[in-house]
């Protein structure tokens, strides 16, 4: 058992495991009553309704980017919370999709290594606020 997540007054009880970056292999992960689930970082956009309100965990030592898309690829209503974690090494770096803006302090939009934790919030049209444990 890993545990309890808790970011803000959400908690999420993860008994099964999450996606192996080292190993390169998705595991089955459990799912609170609230819909937050950890699932597999990987490079990759976040583009549809089923990405959101989730917690991407990077437990390796590989670096991933993913990128929020435009509205024009899928309108998140505002309001709209993705997380992020780095349990290893491994960082994830949030990229903009074409039109996207995303504000954070120092502009900073890597997630640190090793404990970090961030959450992105989208708060108008094409624009999302990142915050947490951010590094260049």
């Amino acid at each position: 058992t890993v545990g309890t997540l808790n970011i803000g007054t959400r908690a999420l009880d993860d008994t099964s495991g999450v996606y192996d970056t080292s190993a390169g292999v998705a595991k089955t992960v459990a799912v609170n009553a609230g819909g937050q689930k950890i699932t597999a970082a990987s490079t990759k956009i976040i583009d549809t309704q089923a990405e959101v309100n989730q917690i991407y965990v990077n437990t390796g030592a590989s670096n991933f980017t993913m990128t929020i898309a435009p509205e024009s690829t899928f309108d998140f209503p505002v309001g709209t919370e993705i997380g992020f974690l780095c349990e290893s090494t491994g960082t994830i770096t949030l990229a903009q999709g074409s039109g996207v803006t995303i504000n954070s302090l120092a502009s900073n939009k890597g997630v640190k290594a090793s404990g970090g934790g961030a959450y992105i919030v989208k708060t108008g049209t094409n624009i999302w606020t990142l915050m947490g444990d951010l590094e260049a």
